[in-house]
């Protein structure tokens, strides 16, 4: 007896031979049925669904985000869309007058300079000082590595023994904060509880799973006081205890100092350790910070700031020993690089590992270290990740947002191999699809349609930005199901839709692989299962 069985359908499984079946059958949480519909109708089963020709897919996995910023940039102050600082500030104040503080803080997201009409620039303390000058007041641009401070919440912020070591990044007349300067405000929320925890993370899986969205690699100790990753760990096993759990969580691991991180390992922690639906995965780094704030590490100066390369965000030591920690208790790593200098450094160091530790089993690079965003390549450092076995995690919906910008910051003579995800898989890096919310949306579809078309999304330029890095739809749909499961030893489980694997599927209503243009972002999430249990269902299958 089956628990479900779904007919009359294209069941694409993803696999090597991308073979389509008409028919899946599910039983204690496992796919154990694929066939055609007239098979399924010989079957037992407790329930039967006629799928109508929709189309089913492998649940999608999103390789890097942050749901638990996700989830407080709901509840907090939004600014995405706004047009100019005195939006953000108008929008500010309502906001501030309605819903109040959170964990002490009047605190935003999302503001972006380059959207402004006008002069544009950054947020200043003295706009925020408009919106309070009684409650402290942090306002983070959306790609989350500048962020804005009033006058009350500088001189907070100034007061703390860890602004003295970031001094540089702190100016303090404007209310500019860069890089790990932007995340000290965190140091001085109401304390983060397990309760707390719970209620974002419910809030932000309820809307993955309305994007068809079954597993995550999420980053969630960023900023965190020494010692509140455990707040995250204990409600996300408490969590996993309770069933509660419609997304499986992989953990990417980001901690403030090698003493934290000892005592993490110390604690028992490393990649593996968890159960099916909640367990860590690799520890993150950063080794730059954005594009847009440019503070990407450039490895010459910004075409547009010649006054700058951007920012380190560690220094070469303090990664090496990071990465050789992790590397002697079997961690993965997995880093943040943008700007081609910060690539250039992570590859350097990440191949020192993959050399110091050799091939297993005939692989290369076994513990899956890999680069974070990989965004200003070049050839030779495409070539130096191709050597070395490295993983690529990215980001296909960052070209609507950034191709308006890249060549004003790098010049047109750094613009080949940029944003080269189809270079990349044709060169055998493994690549795998993410979305870094809330910087950007985790819609899957949105993700797929930037892949493919290299488009904003009214479908400008015609032909595509960098057309020659398109996917077609059956790569950029593996990016987000097959290429994404193997980053985390998934791929003998999850990741294609075969008989023993763990059902986690999504329905969509219609095929992708029939649709061209503007017409795949009209797809719709029809349902969701994880463990073949529904966690989202739109309407009636």
């Amino acid at each position: 007896m089956f628990d479900k069985i779904f007919f009359n359908g294209v069941i694409q499984t993803m696999d090597d031979n991308e073979t389509i079946y008409e028919a899946i059958g599910l039983k204690d949480g496992k796919i154990a049925f694929l066939g055609s519909s007239l098979e399924a109708l010989e079957l037992e089963a407790l329930a039967g669904h006629d799928l109508q020709g929709k189309l089913v897919l492998p649940g999608f996995m999103d390789t890097h985000l942050h749901i638990l910023e996700y989830a407080v940039s709901k509840i907090t102050a939004s600014f995405f869309d706004c047009a100019s600082p005195e939006e953000v500030v108008a929008r500010g104040q309502v906001f501030a007058r309605e819903k109040g503080p959170y964990r002490g803080w009047l605190l935003g997201w999302g503001w972006n300079q380059n959207l402004f009409a006008g002069e544009q620039r950054f947020v200043t303390r003295a706009d925020l000082d408009l919106v309070s000058t009684e409650l402290p007041v942090v306002y983070t641009r959306v790609c989350g590595h500048i962020a804005v401070a009033n006058s009350v919440a500088m001189e907070r912020i100034l007061q703390m023994e860890e602004a003295k070591k970031v001094s540089a990044y702190i100016d303090a007349e404007t209310g500019v904060l860069q890089e790990s300067a932007a995340f000290l405000h965190k140091l001085l929320l109401e304390p983060l509880t397990e309760e707390a925890v719970i209620q974002l993370m419910t809030m932000g899986q309820a809307d993955l799973n309305r994007e068809g969205i079954t597993s995550i690699h999420s980053t969630d100790f960023m900023g965190m006081p020494d010692g509140e990753w455990r707040q995250v760990v204990g409600a996300m096993e408490a969590m996993d205890r309770a069933q509660a759990l419609t997304v499986r969580v992989c953990e990417q691991c980001l901690f403030n100092t090698l003493e934290e991180f000892e005592g993490f390992l110390e604690a028992g922690y490393t990649t593996g350790v968890g159960s099916a639906f909640f367990r860590i995965g690799p520890l993150k780094l950063f080794s730059d910070g954005s594009l847009g704030a440019r503070t990407a590490l450039l490895s010459a100066p910004y075409s547009d700031d010649p006054g700058t390369t951007g920012i380190q965000s560690f220094e070469k030591e303090e990664l090496r020993a990071f990465m050789v920690l992790a590397e002697s208790r079997g961690m993965q790593v997995a880093v943040h690089a943008i700007g081609d200098g910060a690539i250039d450094l992570t590859v350097t160091l990440l191949e020192e590992l993959v050399k110091a530790r050799g091939s297993a089993d005939g692989h290369l690079n076994p513990l899956r270290h890999g680069i974070i965003h990989a965004q200003l390549t070049t050839q030779v450092l495409l070539e130096k990740m191709r050597q070395a076995g490295l993983l690529a995690y990215i980001q296909p919906v960052f070209v609507p947002s950034d191709m308006g910008i890249v060549e004003a910051r790098i010049g047109r003579e750094r613009m080949d191999k940029v944003y080269a995800w189809k270079t990349m898989r044709d060169m055998g890096i493994r690549t795998a699809g993410s979305s870094d919310a809330p910087v950007e949306s985790f819609s899957v579809v949105e993700n797929i349609y930037a892949a493919v078309e290299r488009c904003d999304f009214s479908g400008e330029p015609d032909g595509g930005w960098l057309p020659e890095e398109k996917l077609s739809v059956m790569e950029a749909v593996r990016l987000f199901t097959s290429d994404a499961a193997y980053v985390s030893f998934d791929e003998a489980s999850l990741g294609t839709l075969e008989v023993g694997k763990l059902a986690d599927l999504v329905v969509l209503d219609r095929n992708l692989f029939e649709l061209t243009g503007r017409e795949l972002l009209e797809a719709k999430v029809a349902m969701t299962l994880v463990g073949g249990r529904v966690v989202y269902e739109a309407g009636e299958v």
